[in-house]
């Protein structure tokens, strides 16, 4: 109708033109309208200007002149102007709120610094000689004072409580101090977790930092769903690409490979160097830590040639990145020259190893638990050199360190034991070795699980000194528990599987079953012939054995150039007196006169 044709030729609706006719324009026709004549248009004239100022947008006459009516009018005839006008002071009043916002965050940040550095100056006084009165204070007194403060003068302040405490948590951890380490990084935990919320990214640093004071004291059932869930949580938050995600997953592979679970080990470290490979780049100290990690976990499974070419990167790349004297570098001297002596190779191994042993006692002092382990780790590899006696005391200097620091019952100390025994062997100190090796077997049985390889690599152990004191069946319990232990966790080629099969085939010859001994010295000698350098005394060892169980089952011309290579290597290698040397010497002396 006539409404609808009329809204249209205003380019707006029915309901529309109605909102317009009922604002000025039905003011002014009530105007011109009115009853007394002192409040009608004074003039025709008036009545058309104020319909031309209608039209124009313009304020009319006939409406009051109040400030709200004056500006609808002038925003309704310039909408475009003011839309832009309102975006811009919108803009600004954002940019100014923000601006607001990041200053007061900066002056909260700034208040906590503060705050942290008040505390950290307040408790490090006590090192200052005029407050101390020349008394010496150790660095375990300023921890213990720090800790002491952070509950009592901090407890309102919970976000700066729990960074100090984690801080105080992991200089603990630096100085092998483990229950405290745990005490402070579980508050941390705790506090974060209720202040901040459980998959905050805070709560999963805590939980990182947590889970790895957790593995160093070999606590790993509870350290696993902890990594796991930081993880998770960062993932959560900031996807699959970073940094730090790449230092959880190198926690958890590491976590992994001590637990025996080499395969994902090596997986989750893979995966950690490529996100540090990408995002730090391949000098980064994380990268290389990684890097270092990966070719434990390959070693670990046997793996050695490809660990060997990883430590040997490794090093090279921390010689670089930190110079000779630091403890990065040392430990990748550590982990090449272990690898070297788990291949047989220990005169290249020694160097590298007694050098990583001097930088670490010179960086953490005589007293770390790290030092005990290089302690171990260059004297197994004099042991293996074919030097007992030098071994020994390093052994038993690398179980006092753990033993103070640790504990009488951790998994530190059942690889002190373990070693310490194994070098009496070799010294023919039957008795002295068999304690020793039964306590580490139930301390990792208790500490691993009944079915951990490590418990397999100790009780093999133990199985061969119980067979040197003459206790044939009780050794060949043990060798048979731990066998299939050993095939399932380790690499098929692993050198230590070697050990353990060349042992049990020695008790099957002593129990005179040589037609079993014999497949599984053949598959020692092989394995050894593989993976360990071609005069290692090992593989005469191998050899002497399986001669001389060829000689049992009388095939005296298979068995004697086999026990002639045998004795000839482990003579060169472990000397005239070695046991071994004089009966593989015994044993093809009785080829020789029945030859004769």
């Amino acid at each position: 109708g006539a409404a609808e044709a009329a809204a249209a030729a205003r380019s707006t609706t029915v309901p529309g033109l109605g909102r317009r006719l009922r604002g000025d324009l039905d003011t002014i026709v009530l105007q011109a309208l009115r009853r007394e004549p002192d409040r009608r248009y004074p003039s025709v004239e008036a009545f058309l200007e104020d319909l031309g100022r209608h039209r124009s947008g313009l304020p009319v006459r006939a409406r009051p002149d109040t400030f709200v009516y004056r500006s609808s009018k002038f925003i309704r005839r310039h909408r475009i102007s003011v839309a832009a006008f309102t975006l811009v002071m919108l803009s600004l009043a954002g940019g100014l709120v923000v601006a607001l916002w990041q200053r007061s965050l900066a002056r909260t940040e700034a208040a906590k610094a503060e705050q942290v550095q008040k505390f950290l100056i307040e408790t490090f006084e006590v090192s200052d000689p005029w407050k101390t009165k020349g008394d010496e204070v150790t660095a375990r007194e300023l921890l213990d004072r720090g800790a002491a403060r952070i509950r009592k003068s901090l407890a309102t302040q919970p976000e700066i409580q729990a960074r100090m405490m984690s801080v105080i948590g992991n200089l603990y951890l630096k100085l092998g101090i483990y229950d405290e380490a745990i005490a402070q990084l579980e508050q941390a935990l705790e506090i974060r977790t209720k202040t901040l919320g459980p998959h905050s990214l805070a709560a999963a640093d805590s939980q990182e930092e947590l889970a790895i004071a957790l593995i160093e004291s070999a606590d790993y059932d509870r350290g696993e769903p902890l990594i796991r869930k930081a993880i998770e949580t960062r993932r959560g938050i900031l996807g699959h690409d970073d940094a730090e995600t790449g230092t959880m997953l190198n926690t958890l592979g590491l976590l992994l490979a001590e637990k025996g679970e080499y395969d994902e080990a090596v997986d989750r470290l893979r995966e950690a160097l490529a996100i540090h490979r990408r995002t730090l780049g391949e000098n980064d100290e994380a990268t290389l830590s990684t890097m270092g990690n990966l070719g434990l976990a390959l070693r670990w499974g046997g793996k050695l040639d490809e660990a060997e070419q990883i430590h040997r990167k490794a090093l090279e790349l921390n010689r670089r990145a930190f110079g000779d004297d630091d403890a990065r570098t040392a430990w990748a001297l550590e982990r090449l020259g272990v690898g070297l002596a788990q291949k047989g190779d220990t005169a290249a191994a020694q160097p590298l190893l007694r050098e990583g042993l001097g930088t670490l006692t010179h960086v953490l002092g005589k007293d770390h638990s790290d030092v005990a382990l290089a302690q171990n780790n260059l004297a197994k590899t004099l042991m293996l050199g074919g030097d007992p006696a030098a071994a020994e005391p390093l052994f038993r200097s690398a179980l006092d360190i753990n033993t103070a620091v640790h504990g009488d019952d951790s998994l530190y100390i059942t690889t002190n034991l373990a070693n310490l025994a194994e070098v009496l062997i070799l010294q023919e100190k039957y008795s002295e070795a068999v304690p020793l090796l039964e306590r580490a077997t139930s301390l990792r049985r208790s500490l691993l699980g009944e079915d951990h390889p490590e418990v397999a690599r100790v009780q093999q152990r133990l199985a061969y000194a119980v067979m040197l004191t003459g206790d044939l069946d009780r050794a060949g319990d043990l060798y048979s528990e731990a066998l299939p232990k050993a095939r399932a966790g380790w690499d098929p080629e692993h050198p230590d599987l070697a050990t353990l099969l060349a042992g049990y085939g020695k008790l099957r010859l002593l129990q005179g079953r040589s037609a079993e001994a014999e497949p599984l010295l053949r598959e020692a000698l092989t394995i050894r012939k593989k993976v360990l350098v071609k005069d290692d005394w090992q593989i005469g060892e191998g050899e002497a054995l399986l001669g001389e169980c060829l000689l049992d089952l009388g095939r005296p011309g298979e068995a004697q150039p086999l026990l002639r290579e045998g004795h000839d290597l482990l003579q060169a290698k472990r000397g005239a007196d070695d046991p071994a040397a004089r009966h593989a010497g015994e044993v093809l002396s009785r080829i020789e006169a029945a030859a004769r």
